[in-house]
C-alpha cells in the first residue's frame, strides 16, 4: 500500500541520515585526532627548538663565566705579580740604600785611617784587636761556664735517679722477700725432694715462690702478698724443725 512504500522510503532516508551522521562524526573524529596529532608534534617541535635555543643560552653563558672566571684569575695573578715587583723594588731600594750607607761609612773611615799616621793607626789597629780577644774570651769563658753547669746538673740528675733507684729496689726487696735459715745445705735437697715435689706443692699450696740458690744454710721466700709469704715461712720452719718433709706432711 502508499502508507506501506512511505513507510519504507521514510526508514530508508532515515537510516542513510543516520549513516551520514555516523560518516559525519567519523571524519569529524578523524579530523580531530588529525588535528591533536599535528598540534602536539608542532607543539614537541617548537619545545625542542625552545629547549635546543635554552641550552644553547645556557652553553653561551657558560662561555661567558668562564671567560670571566679566566678575566679574574688573570686580574688576581696580574696583581700578585706587581705586589711581588713592588715589594722586590723596594727591596732593592733598601740594599741600595744601604750599600750606599756602607759605602759612605767605609769612605769615612777610610779618610779617617788616612789622616792618621803610622804610630796611630798601629795603636788603633792593637785596641781593636785587644777589644775582639776580650770579647772572645768573655764568650770562651761564657761558654764554658755553661757547658760546666749543664755537666754539673747532668750528673746531679745522674746520681739523683740513681739513689732513688737504689732505694726502691731495697724497699721493694725488703717488702717481698723473706728468708729462712737452715741448720745446714742438705736441708735444701730435703726441702726440694724427689724430681722438686715438695717444692712445688710447697708453692702450690702457699702461693709463694721458694728459691733454693748459692745462699750458705738459707733459702728465700718470694710474694708481694705478706700473709702468704708469712704463713710460708712458719710453715717451712716447723717442717724443717720436725724433719719429715714429703706432700702429706706439707
Amino acid at each position: 500500500t502508499m502508507r506501506q512504500v512511505v513507510r519504507d522510503i521514510k526508514q530508508e532516508a532515515e537510516g542513510q541520515v543516520a549513516a551520514a551522521h555516523k560518516q559525519l562524526e567519523a571524519e569529524q573524529r578523524a579530523t580531530e585526532v588529525a588535528a591533536k596529532e599535528q598540534i602536539l608534534q608542532a607543539r614537541q617541535k617548537i619545545e625542542q627548538e625552545l629547549e635546543a635555543q635554552r641550552n644553547e643560552v645556557e652553553k653561551t653563558k657558560r662561555r661567558l663565566e668562564q671567560r670571566e672566571d679566566t678575566m679574574d684569575t688573570r686580574q688576581a695573578e696580574l696583581e700578585r705579580v706587581s705586589k711581588e715587583l713592588g715589594a722586590r723594588e723596594q727591596q732593592v731600594e733598601e740594599q741600595h740604600e744601604q750599600a750606599e750607607q756602607l759605602v759612605a761609612a767605609q769612605s769615612d773611615e777610610l779618610e779617617r785611617i788616612s789622616a792618621l799616621s803610622r804610630g796611630d793607626a798601629r795603636q788603633e789597629l792593637l785596641q781593636r784587636l785587644n777589644e775582639e780577644l776580650r770579647h772572645e774570651r768573655l764568650q770562651l769563658i761564657q761558654n764554658s761556664q755553661q757547658q760546666a753547669q749543664e755537666q754539673a746538673e747532668r750528673i746531679a740528675r745522674d746520681t739523683i735517679a740513681q739513689a732513688i733507684q737504689r732505694c726502691a729496689v731495697d724497699h721493694t726487696s725488703e717488702g717481698t722477700i723473706s728468708v729462712v735459715a737452715l741448720p745446714n745445705d742438705d736441708m735444701k735437697g730435703r726441702i726440694i725432694g724427689r724430681e722438686g715435689r715438695n717444692i712445688r706443692h710447697l708453692e702450690q699450696l702457699t702461693g709463694v715462690d721458694l728459691i733454693v740458690d748459692d745462699t750458705p744454710e738459707a733459702v728465700v721466700l718470694s710474694g708481694f702478698d705478706p700473709v702468704r709469704r708469712e704463713v710460708a715461712r712458719i710453715a717451712l720452719e716447723n717442717l724443717i724443725r720436725d724433719g719429715r718433709i714429703h706432700p702429706g706432711r706439707i
